[in-house]
C-alpha cells in the first residue's frame, strides 16, 4: 500500500468535505456492536504511522474473524476491505445506537430530554 490515497479515497475524501452533515459508522466485527457519528466535517488529514497500524491490524482482525466465522476465503475478505485510511477529522454533534435489534437508531449522545 502506498501513501497515495487511491481513487475512491479521494472519492470519499470529497463527499464528507462537501456535505453538510457527515456521519462515520464503524462496528466490532466480534460483537457486531455499532455506532453511527454524526457531525460537520472539519478537515481530512494524512495518515500518521499509528493510523496505518491501528487499520492493518483492524483489517487482519476483521479478515480473521470473517474466515472463521463465514468460512469464507481470506483472498475473497481481503477485496472487500479499503485501499486505505485517511484521518477524517469532526465535530461529533450525535452519536446513535447502530447495532442489529430493536434499539437501533437510539440516540446514545448528546441526550435529549423531554422539554
Amino acid at each position: 500500500m502506498t501513501n497515495e490515497p487511491a481513487p475512491r479515497i479521494e472519492a470519499a475524501t470529497k463527499e464528507f468535505l462537501e456535505s453538510p452533515c457527515s456521519l462515520i459508522v464503524g462496528t466490532d466485527f466480534v460483537t457486531l456492536d455499532s455506532v453511527q457519528v454524526k457531525g460537520r466535517a472539519e478537515g481530512v488529514e494524512a495518515r500518521t504511522a499509528a493510523d496505518q497500524v491501528r487499520f492493518d491490524e483492524n483489517c487482519a482482525r476483521c479478515v480473521g474473524i470473517l474466515v472463521e466465522a463465514d468460512r469464507a476465503s481470506e483472498d475473497a475478505v481481503w477485496r472487500f476491505l479499503p485501499p486505505g485510511v485517511v484521518a477524517c477529522v469532526m465535530t461529533v454533534e450525535e452519536v446513535f445506537d447502530q447495532t442489529p435489534g430493536p434499539a437501533a437508531g437510539t440516540q446514545l449522545a448528546p441526550v435529549r430530554t423531554a422539554p
